[in-house]
């Protein structure tokens, strides 16, 4: 059975802020962190809660919290999304004309380096939302994947004002932990500083994202989000201990391509499924953990049979 805290968790990855209050209303006991929400995506106007006193830089981080507000609180597409930002970045710059988000951010990359930032932008799923630090240190693994064991350079990122829209709806709790770029890994040193030696680390996030700089060698740029991220799941369960992982896939899966993570373990459930079982995805729980021995082997199967490459993200 599902308990609350898995629900809201699954209601938070999937960005569906509205379902989220009205549990949070159901349950007495969390008023306070009801309130937190009702402050920014009911009240108007809202409230918001800015991790620095500089005005630049709260002024950068409104324009993406009311972003948030429109995409998550009021139900806004991705598209309606960007039209949503071009016009207030062309309100922010002060122009005539209207400012494409990729431009306004590239202005932003620049301003904020002049301040000793560092900035990334761009979308992550379907939806915007910058990373914003202040710091940077290089370390070197070797990290074994289904194809072999390759050199990682790994970017530790430290004092973070931005962790994109994540981290935002979920007030810090959770969040993007890093990412890939061709020349190495990027990760929030803070997430993982004091569990370098944990599965969280060592395999949810070196494994899973040396899988992604693999893949961006070998097939880019044929991959999609959803694809890159099925991928990388897969090599995550290859080396899992345990039934965790699996059990937060079956939680948070969502048909929906503008999720990346959640449609990846959509596809990974239902692709299990098939081999383990010959049928869709089963209801029961227990039937997953009583074929966890075999879920490694099926997983490098489907990685070597490159399932899902070159196939669109709304694919089933």
């Amino acid at each position: 059975m599902e308990t609350d805290e898995k629900r809201w968790h699954r209601l938070l990855v999937n960005g569906e802020i509205p379902a989220l209050i009205e549990a949070l209303r159901q349950d007495p006991e969390q008023e306070g962190l009801l309130h937190r929400y009702e402050r920014i995506f009911v009240q108007k106007p809202p409230l918001f809660e800015y991790p620095t006193e500089d005005p630049f830089l709260k002024r950068i981080l409104e324009i993406y919290y009311r972003y948030y507000v429109y995409i998550f609180g009021e139900g806004h597409s991705p598209q309606e999304g960007e039209k949503w930002l071009t016009s207030a970045f062309q309100e922010y710059y002060e122009v005539k004309r209207p400012v494409p988000v990729r431009v306004a951010e590239l202005r932003l990359k620049w301003l904020l380096y002049q301040r000793g930032y560092h900035f990334l932008g761009g979308t992550t799923a379907a939806f915007y939302g910058p990373y914003i630090w202040k710091t940077t240190k290089k370390t070197v693994y070797s990290v074994e994947i289904p194809s072999g064991t390759i050199r990682v350079p790994v970017f530790f990122m430290k004092q973070f004002l931005s962790n994109s829209w994540l981290s935002f709806l979920s007030f810090g709790k959770t969040g993007t932990g890093g990412w890939t770029k061709p020349r190495g890994l990027f990760c929030r040193w803070d997430d993982y500083k004091d569990r370098l030696d944990q599965p969280s680390f060592q395999i949810s996030f070196l494994k899973h994202e040396a899988q992604h700089l693999y893949d961006f060698r070998h097939f880019f740029p044929r991959l999609s989000g959803p694809v890159l991220e099925y991928r990388a799941k897969l090599c995550e369960l290859t080396y899992f201990p345990d039934f965790s992982l699996l059990e937060r896939f079956v939680n948070t899966a969502k048909d929906d391509g503008n999720f990346a993570h959640s449609q990846a373990e959509h596809w990974i459930l239902s692709d299990l499924s098939h081999e383990l079982f010959g049928k869709e995805r089963p209801e029961d729980p227990i039937l997953w953990q009583e074929n966890l021995s075999k879920i490694p082997e099926v997983c490098r199967k489907l990685l070597r049979e490159n399932q899902r490459i070159g196939l669109p993200n709304r694919q089933k």
